[in-house]
């Protein structure tokens, strides 16, 4: 007990020191660097010694203010082709009521997102190598169209006129190569400085995991993890449920001087309980058909899988300038292609809302028949993307970045020719990003999304053929402004 309390105070005496230090610096403005002291020269800038405890910490942390507008855009019903009109309260006993709304009137078209993080990082020499613990922290306020979430086959989602969050970004404990926790995903290698949602998978939260990293020879590195499925989770619906709760995950690196490649693979299970009891799972709307149509409960179950190709390269441009490229094959494990949302808004957490027309979240696993519990089958969702990135400092407070990326998702072919579905979803997008930094560790930026979808229909309804089929291509574009400081 004395010790722990002796090593309390000396943390304490610590960060008062290092607290106070800084303080003396703040009616300075000049540029100050932190240096790693003594026996933490090796982890990088900013960790101090605790001699008492034989470790080396680093605090860190952000505030950030952000300013989203996207033009309000019509959704169209799928059922008879008509501009929806209506605005509807869904009532859900697990998560309350929902409020779900379609005329372009009753959208929002800006949002405020405030956001702070706080984070923590300590190394300890053993015998087993580095001990590392790492814990980030965020807490969010957000408002308006940035309470913005897809619903489903139908609209988008008004969350409230105010929400705030609190989330574990990451907590991990890394040594003798092992990771234990919620620590950054294996399969995703892009990287997640975007404003926006990008074309490609990205795991800001990071994913529950157990993973294992061995270092080979020649820069090449193996890795082998077993991650929680639900972190991972696409577009499922209420009568679709994960065989076992993980997914496995593997990656072979080489890293060399130039920037990185790395192969990338994710397998998996998919399970689905056809049900029928008169109400549609809420990833299907009025107009598309449900999971099953008699009183039975059958089980299908199917294998998931990934794989896909992502490099990185260092650009002889200026110092600080990098390219990125990925390009990744989904079956049943859409999760691998984008973090979440549907292809109509590209990603909830970063874009919210963008698209209009029929409103498109695709699943995982789709009905293909479900005359009854006999004939009724279910099948995977198989998609691909192929995408790029790159970095370009103009000068010490002068960046920009830009991203342009393709996804495809292909659902099965539908057995039964009255059974309304999805066809090819194609989706392209565009965003450039301007950043200043007119203080060390002080951002600036505006970043513009554009973005285009090519939708089509499995077995269209007469009435929406007769409108027209409207609402299966659509455009739009979104702008943020974000203000950022870290330490």
């Amino acid at each position: 007990m004395k010790r722990a309390t002796r090593a309390l105070s000396v943390v304490l005496t610590s960060l008062a020191v290092v607290m106070d230090a800084r303080a003396a610096q703040l009616p300075s403005r000049k540029k100050v660097d932190a240096v790693a002291v003594g026996p933490c020269v090796d982890y990088g800038p900013g960790f101090f010694f605790i001699p008492d405890l034989t470790t080396c910490v680093k605090l860190g942390g952000s505030v950030r203010a952000e300013l989203q507008y996207a033009p309000a855009r019509d959704i169209y019903e799928v059922s008879t082709g008509a501009v929806r009109t209506d605005y509807t309260s869904v009532y859900s006993s697990s998560s309350g009521t929902t409020t779900l709304y379609a005329p372009r009137n009753f959208q929002d078209e800006t949002g405020f997102d405030m956001r702070g993080r706080i984070s923590f990082d300590s190394r300890t020499a053993t015998d087993l190598g580095d001990a590392r613990m790492f814990v980030r922290l965020r807490a969010a306020s957000s408002s308006g169209l940035s309470n913005t979430a897809i619903a489903n086959s139908y609209a988008y989602s008004a969350v409230g006129d105010l929400a705030t969050v609190a989330a574990i970004e990451a907590a991990m404990v890394q040594v003798a190569n092992f990771t234990f926790g919620i620590a950054p995903e294996n399969y995703a290698m892009m990287p997640s400085f975007f404003y926006h949602a990008t074309p490609w998978t990205t795991f800001v939260n990071g994913v529950k995991q157990i993973s294992y990293t061995q270092l080979l020879d020649y820069g090449f590195s193996a890795t082998l993890a077993m991650e929680d499925r639900r972190d991972h989770f696409y577009g499922g619906n209420v009568a679709q449920a994960s065989l076992n709760g993980s997914n496995f995950v593997g990656n072979l690196r080489l890293d060399r001087p130039f920037g990185f490649v790395a192969a990338h693979m994710l397998v998996g299970f998919n399970s689905n309980y056809v049900k029928s009891t008169g109400a549609a799972p809420t990833s299907y709307a009025s107009g598309f058909t449900a999971l099953g149509t008699s009183s039975a409960v059958e089980s299908k179950t199917h294998g998931a899988f990934a794989l896909g190709l992502t490099g990185n390269v260092k650009l002889p441009t200026g110092e600080g300038d990098q390219f990125w490229f990925t390009t990744n094959y989904a079956n049943g494990a859409l999760g691998a292609l984008l973090s979440d949302g549907g292809l109509s808004n590209i990603g909830t957490l970063g874009t919210h809302r963008l698209l209009g027309g029929v409103v498109r979240l695709d699943a995982n696993l789709v009905p293909t028949a479900n005359s009854s519990a006999a004939s009724a089958s279910v099948e995977s969702v198989s998609g691909h993307n192929f995408a790029g990135a790159v970095l370009h400092h103009w000068s010490r407070e002068w960046r920009a970045h830009i991203n342009a990326g393709y996804i495809e998702m292909n659902p099965p072919k539908q057995i039964q020719t009255a059974q309304t579905a999805w066809g090819r979803g194609r989706l392209y997008v565009l965003t450039l990003g301007l950043i200043y930094s007119p203080l060390p560790q002080f951002d600036i930026g505006l970043e513009v999304q554009a973005a285009r979808i090519h939708n089509q229909l499995q077995n269209p309804t007469t009435a929406f053929q007769a409108a027209g089929m409207p609402g299966l291509m659509d455009q739009n574009i979104s702008t943020k402004l974000r203000a950022e400081r870290s330490f």
